[in-house]
């Protein structure tokens, strides 16, 4: 079974052994068999339109796969720099500068493509390092806040703490203190607060309501005296705080408006309050009376047991209490340091906090390692496919470069054989012609052979360079204005046909038949002579005349000929399926292209053959008929 690289091979010899399009097999008839047609379909947007397709065997899953617009361009961007190359090189310019112009050129490379990725890489594992580092330091932000929070908390909790079990200690310091001082059930006096209420000095002093809340019950509503309640009235209507909102009365008048007051709200308006002094009680000074000297000592006596015995019992009385409040000192006692339960707690917090975090800076190292891996082994499989990619680009470059060389070397051979057949035409057209004036010269003025002959090859060689510096510009007007060739063609046939009528009809067949045979034996001979000296073997491949299906086929083969040049000029300019200004780039670029080419092609080409420019035949007394020995003094090249 054979390889993708055979089936390669034999597609590239297929390839640059013919041409695209309906080029054939040239073959020397005029028949032209074996059709060419490509190994591929393309299907193309555009109607009649093939695009440049690039197939390479090796990008395929089971069959071919062509190249992208993307890959088109890059081959693109290679033609320009080689060509751009060989501009540079060829031009006038330093070798710095073409150096330098052939480095600017070259930022399309695959090793700046890699650079590119490369430097992309690094950006992004950098921005991927620096969003790790913030996330890190949020994480660490947020948890040093939760910890200083709980921070806060505590020791709040903790004054709290410790401000209410001082509070309760000096509490209960104090009452010991109390108790130890005799001071049992301490209470203040307090005064009559209904007096208070109702004394109009005091502080708390409130008058009477006017409508006052009813009683629970209306059995046990208090009668009401209505003188009493008729004085209690009046003394509310006199109290300044319970006055009735004062009545206005207004005047209107344009000058000012006068406000009248009632009688009534003048009655005590210069009275005065008589002053109200706080009534305090006169304190008595307590006294004793003088005991008897006799009872005095029985009396400290007893004071001194009652002393002795209330210790005992006050004594006994605190270590009851210290058994009530142990609870409350083993709790003070706690407040003045941390114990052994707690601080292992916190001890174990800490351990487990930094376990955890030398677990995720274990998974962070190990995920970026990871990372860092395939980041690495993308890499490489892009810069071998890039790799991969260029080498087959520049295959097909030199494929390309080489099937170009091989149809310019057809078209040179194509040429070379058209202008040869040309050249044997315009040959025999001249003998022809030669004949039939020298038939008319000799009968005409009875001229000796020999002057004839030297008058014959100098109009000969004079109507020679008239007619190459004719062709010359006809076949430069050709290139211009084809349809003017045709024209002059068929003139010159008109001419031609008028010529021979005339020398058929109007000049006698039996006249100039000797004559002219003899002038064609001797002009072979010497034509033959000349052949053999110029080229070095015998003329064996040319036809003494041209018949109408020899003529027929010579305008054909030319036809196709300049067909063959006309699709060669235009698989010059493919169409990629491109906008204008684009196609028109790549024609700019591509014609430089093929100039640098068709540069280079002619100068490694082989120099054609110099032909002799003038070649001028010996008369007939110089030459004899009978030896070729000395025929090299016959030619003047």
């Amino acid at each position: 079974m054979e390889s993708a690289y055979d089936e390669l091979q034999k597609a590239v010899m297929f390839f640059t052994s013919k041409s695209k399009k309906c080029q054939t097999i040239y073959k020397d008839s005029e028949c032209q068999t074996d059709p060419w047609a490509p190994p591929y379909i393309i299907h193309s947007r555009d109607v009649g339109v093939v695009p440049e397709a690039l197939t390479l065997t090796e990008y395929y899953w089971g069959y071919g796969l062509p190249f992208d617009k993307l890959d088109v361009l890059k081959l693109d961007g290679i033609r320009k720099k080689k060509a751009w190359e060989l501009y540079y090189m060829n031009g006038p310019f330093t070798k710095e500068q073409a150096q330098k112009a052939i480095s600017y050129l070259s930022f399309k490379e695959p090793n700046f493509v890699e650079e590119e990725y490369n430097r992309i890489i690094e950006a992004r594992l950098e921005l991927a390092a620096k969003e790790i580092k913030e996330q890190k330091d949020l994480l660490a932000q947020r948890r040093n806040l939760k910890i200083a929070n709980l921070k806060e908390r505590s020791e709040n909790f903790l004054t709290i703490k410790k401000y209410s079990l001082n509070k309760n200690l000096n509490k209960a310091l104090r009452l010991l203190n109390n108790k130890d001082r005799g001071i049992t059930n301490r209470c203040f006096p307090k005064g009559d607060l209904l007096q208070r209420y109702l004394d109009k000095s005091s502080d708390i002093y409130q008058v009477p309501t006017r409508c006052g809340a009813d009683n629970k019950f209306y059995n046990q509503r208090i009668a009401v005296n209505f003188d009493d309640e008729f004085e209690i009235l009046c003394s509310l209507d006199s109290n300044k705080i319970f006055k009735k909102p004062k009545e206005q009365y207004f005047h209107k008048a344009h000058v000012c408006d006068t406000t009248y007051w009632p009688a009534y709200h003048y009655k005590g308006v210069e009275e005065k309050k008589s002053p109200t002094f706080r009534r305090t009680s006169e304190i008595q000074i307590p006294s004793i009376s003088l005991p008897d000297f006799a009872k005095e000592k029985v009396y400290r006596a007893a004071v001194f047991l009652q002393r002795l015995i209330r210790g005992r019992a006050i004594q006994s009385m605190m270590y009851s209490y210290r058994n009530q409040y142990l609870d409350t000192i083993m709790a003070l006692r706690d407040t003045f340091g941390v114990c052994k339960e707690s601080a292992a707690q916190v001890e174990l917090e800490h351990i487990h906090h930094a376990t955890a975090i030398r677990n995720y800076n274990l998974v962070t190292s190990i995920m970026a390692m990871v990372k860092g891996i395939i980041n690495q082994t993308q890499g490489a499989v892009i810069s071998s496919l890039l790799d991969f990619a260029y080498k087959e680009l520049s295959r097909f470059e030199d494929e390309r470069t080489t099937f170009k060389l091989v149809t310019g070397v057809h078209h040179t051979r194509w040429a070379r054989e058209s202008e040869e057949a040309g050249v044997r035409q315009k040959e025999l057209r001249r003998r022809r012609q030669h004949q039939e004036m020298t038939r008319m010269v000799v009968k005409g003025q009875q001229l000796s052979l020999d002057e004839f002959v030297n008058s014959l090859m100098n109009e000969a060689m004079a109507q020679e360079a008239e007619e190459a510096a004719r062709e010359t510009t006809q076949d430069k007007a050709d290139l211009q204005e084809p349809r003017y060739h045709e024209e002059f063609i068929e003139a010159f046939d008109r001419e031609l046909l008028t010529t021979r009528l005339l020398f058929s009809h109007m000049i006698p067949e039996a006249e100039r038949l000797p004559i002219r045979q003899k002038v064609e034996e001797r002009q072979e001979k010497y034509r033959r002579n000349a052949y053999r000296l110029i080229f070095g073997h015998e003329e064996t491949d040319f036809s003494e005349d041209e018949t109408e299906s020899e003529r027929n086929v010579r305008l054909a083969r030319i036809k196709n000929n300049k067909e063959a040049v006309k699709n060669y000029e235009a698989s010059r300019f493919p169409s990629l399926g491109m906008d204008q200004d684009e196609i028109y780039e790549y024609l700019q670029d591509f014609l430089h292209e093929a100039r640098d080419r068709m540069n280079l092609l002619q100068e490694k080409s082989t120099t054609p053959v110099h032909r002799p420019a003038h070649v001028i035949l010996p008369s007939i007394n110089t030459v004899p008929s009978e030896s070729s020995g000395d025929s090299s003094k016959c030619i003047d090249p």
